[in-house]
C-alpha cells in the first residue's frame, strides 16, 4: 500500500510546471482534506475528487483502471 495526500501529489505536479502554492487561485478541498491520507496504489483513488486552479492551469484527479 503506498499512502500520500493530494498536497504532495499536486506540489510535485506544480513544481514540474515551475508553479507553486502561492499561485494558487481557488481549490475545491479545505486544507485538511488536501493533507488526507489515502492509498494511491494501482491506479486508484480513495479520496475525495477536487479541482484546484492556478492563474495559468486546472488540476484535477485522474486514475487508470488496470486489467
Amino acid at each position: 500500500m503506498v499512502k500520500t495526500c493530494w498536497k504532495n501529489l499536486i506540489s510535485e505536479a506544480m513544481e514540474q510546471r515551475n508553479e507553486s502554492c502561492e499561485d494558487v487561485v481557488r481549490c475545491t478541498l479545505s486544507e485538511d482534506d488536501l493533507l488526507a491520507e489515502f492509498d494511491d496504489s494501482y491506479g486508484t483513488i480513495e479520496d475525495k475528487p477536487f479541482t484546484l486552479w492556478t492563474k495559468e492551469r486546472v488540476y484535477f484527479p485522474a486514475v487508470y483502471e488496470i486489467g
